[in-house]
């Protein structure tokens, strides 16, 4: 074997090898992701802020409408059935 069927069979090794690695490194983080119920969390985190940022933006209205009221309740009413099921879905998990 000449030194480049060498180094071509060395990279082939490395490339092998590289890519059982990344599978397995990308299975780990898939396990942690699942185990620590990422999805959930990050879901109930963005719906608090948008939730947050509602309720920011009604009290910061002037003279609001009873239409923005109702659109206000209805947010923290939907809300509340989030965190139930997000609480739910937490005690089921544990």
């Amino acid at each position: 074997m000449d030194k480049q069927e060498l180094l071509d069979e060395f990279v082939k090794q490395i490339d092998n090898k590289t890519l059982i690695t990344d599978k397995k490194s990308m299975a780990d983080w898939w396990k942690r992701w699942l185990q620590f119920n990422l999805t959930a969390k990050l879901t109930m985190i963005a719906s608090v802020a948008m939730s947050w940022r509602c309720a920011e933006w009604f009290m910061n209205l002037p003279d609001p409408t009873t239409q923005q009221s109702a659109f206000v309740s209805v947010i923290m009413g939907v809300m509340t059935g989030v965190y139930g099921i997000y609480l739910g879905r937490e005690a089921k998990g544990k």
